[in-house]
């Protein structure tokens, strides 16, 4: 069996108008991954 995470359609718009994510899809396979900012943060 392979495991993945997929995400699709993803969409974020802040009260105040900012958009902050628009349409993202992404298929993230089986192992470890960290989605890093400009600045290093963690997202």
């Amino acid at each position: 069996m392979t495991l993945e995470l997929r995400i699709s359609n993803l969409s974020k718009t802040y009260d105040n108008g900012v958009k902050a994510l628009d349409d993202v899809s992404l298929t993230i396979p089986t192992r470890l991954f960290g989605l890093l900012g400009s600045n290093g943060a963690g997202k």
